[in-house]
């Protein structure tokens, strides 16, 4: 769907549970999760900083993710070389990025 974030749920140990887009409205829906445990859920939009709130359905049932724009200030670009043994390009590798959050 042309303008849908994919909304991603991860639990205390950040194991994926599950992913979604939004709807046009930007409402996502995700069931059967534990009302006592702890869940984060991602936001991701073209043009927009990524965000994540961590939650527990058991006292919150609506959660929103507010996507900033992005600008020059609140933002950069960072070039990710990955090479093999013998500094050869390693074509077709994955690269995460993640927040150290302490």
């Amino acid at each position: 769907m042309a303008g849908a974030s994919p909304i991603r749920i991860f639990n205390e140990n950040f194991g994926l549970i599950d992913s979604k887009e939004t709807s046009l409205g930007g409402t996502v829906f995700f069931d059967d999760l534990g009302v006592e445990e702890i869940f984060t859920a991602t936001a991701f939009k073209e043009g927009f900083l990524p965000t994540r709130k961590t939650f527990s359905p058991g006292t919150e049932q609506q959660v929103t993710l507010e996507l900033e724009a992005l600008t020059q200030a609140n933002s950069s670009r960072v070039e990710v070389f990955v090479v093999e043994k013998g500094g050869v390009g390693a074509n077709n590798a994955s690269v995460s990025l993640y927040e150290i959050v302490e």
